[in-house]
């Protein structure tokens, strides 16, 4: 090999030992250094609905046994709403491994504290949240949406998603239930950041809430649609899917 050849190699070497070192520091392996964060990191979307601080919506709606609620009934209470979904895996997950029935043992032992579960699903019938709350082994009131006219005045967007509203009326924390969006926490026994009672807490001891929002997780709430009102026809298509 002449030296001319030879200078050519040491130099086509060097720049391909240049070009690996530089995709490496631009194409980071997931977690090292300069890596993309993971999504839940990521900005996230603010709440469509009321944000805290907002005056909470009105509604009235119907139980499983058919009396009526509204939330004016409900004055000067803590109210805590959350949208259900028997058929939702997410929903399913909170309840049977035990979080949502701790939770409500610590709401039922305070004073003035009202959990109401909203179901807003057309396709979803009282017998099957029946059926789902006997399963669960549990007792609070879950108010009829089919139309999901009360989810869409608030802006809920999964199973479970939670709503805290304080003795005016007032929203004070939306989003979701806890910080373990993968049951990992309470699969490995690990503390669980329960944000709904964190909030209650707060309210009562006449502390600003923090967080009031956190993204919520689980089984997407579709809203039924309207043709134009020419037609009159409505579409509800509200298929459980994951998201989150």
């Amino acid at each position: 090999m002449n030296v001319s050849t030879k200078l050519f190699s040491i130099l086509g070497l060097s720049l391909a030992l240049a070009g690996t070192a530089f995709a490496q520091n631009n194409n980071p392996t997931p977690g090292g250094k300069g890596a993309t964060p993971p999504k839940d990191t990521a900005a996230q979307p603010e709440p469509k609905g009321p944000k805290a601080g907002d005056k909470a919506p009105a509604f009235a709606l119907k139980d499983l046994k058919g009396t009526e609620h509204k939330l004016a009934d409900y004055s000067g209470k803590i109210v805590v709403l959350e949208w259900v979904n028997p058929k939702c895996p997410v929903c399913q997950q909170v309840h049977h491994d035990g979080r949502v029935g701790n939770m409500l043992k610590e709401i039922n032992s305070m004073k003035d504290v009202v959990f109401l579960g909203i179901s807003s699903n057309s396709e979803i019938t009282v017998d099957q949240n029946v059926a789902k709350l006997k399963e669960y082994g549990l007792e609070y009131p879950v108010l009829m949406d089919a139309d999901t006219a009360v989810a869409q005045l608030y802006g809920a967007r999964t199973t479970p998603h939670v709503f805290v509203i304080d003795g005016k009326g007032i929203l004070r924390y939306q989003g979701a239930l806890d910080n373990d969006k993968t049951a990992k926490l309470t699969a490995d026994k690990k503390p669980v950041t329960n944000y709904v009672l964190n909030s209650i807490k707060q309210i009562q001891a006449n502390e600003t809430v923090s967080p009031d929002y956190v993204p919520s997780y689980g089984c997407h709430v579709n809203y039924v649609k309207k043709d134009s009102a020419a037609s009159g026809k409505d579409k509800a298509k509200d298929k459980t899917k994951t998201k989150g």
